[in-house]
């Protein structure tokens, strides 16, 4: 049998525990200091995005619809990344036509065929390995995605190829990414550069 006195330590106990619950939440007595800089600093940088953020001025009054305004485009489309494949051959004298007068020993090819590039774009490719080629080149990109570039090599060895970059003919960057691609460059017959 619960006593009036046993009655009023219990009521005690419960609003205690009750205040202890309410008083832990953020803000409140029961928040660690590690909690309470990182729920500060969420919300500076929330009330800091809202000022960035502009709001309008004014309400524009609606036009009467006519064939030239629904026809406006609403956004600008997303560019669509490009993709494709680039691959690596060589060549050893005699020179196959065009590569000739590079420079080295043999000749190292890096060759591709992008989609999503428009034409007259320029490719970089970054180039490394152990046969003393260049550390990247530069080559057009054809109206129909492909490249071919001709390095000085000067010896034989590992070789690999990386897209460092697209850019359009104004200096704009493509976004997108294909494969790397790696060659070993041995003696004897020539290795064609085929990204097909």
């Amino acid at each position: 049998m619960i006593t009036p006195r046993g009655k009023r330590r219990l009521l005690f106990a419960a609003t205690t525990l009750a205040a202890l619950l309410v008083a832990c939440g953020p803000g409140d007595i029961c928040e660690s200091d590690s909690d309470k800089n990182a729920r500060l600093q969420q919300e500076r940088m929330m009330r800091e995005a809202m000022m960035r953020t502009p709001t309008p001025t004014a309400t524009a009054t609606a036009a009467p619809a006519s064939a030239a305004t629904a026809a406006a485009p609403t956004a600008a489309a997303t560019p669509v990344p490009f993709g494709g494949k680039i691959a690596l051959g060589f060549d050893h004298p005699p020179f196959a036509t065009g590569n000739a007068g590079l420079g080295g020993n043999s000749a190292g090819i890096v060759c591709g065929l992008l989609t999503n590039v428009p034409a007259g774009s320029i490719i970089t490719i970054n180039l490394t390995g152990g046969t003393g080629a260049p550390a990247s080149v530069n080559s057009p990109v054809a109206g129909d995605g492909t490249f071919t570039v001709p390095f000085p090599i000067m010896s034989f060895g590992p070789m690999s190829a990386v897209v460092g970059g697209v850019k359009t003919a104004a200096g704009a960057a493509v976004p997108g990414s294909v494969p790397p691609a790696a060659l070993a460059v041995v003696g004897g017959a020539d290795v064609a550069c085929n990204a097909r």
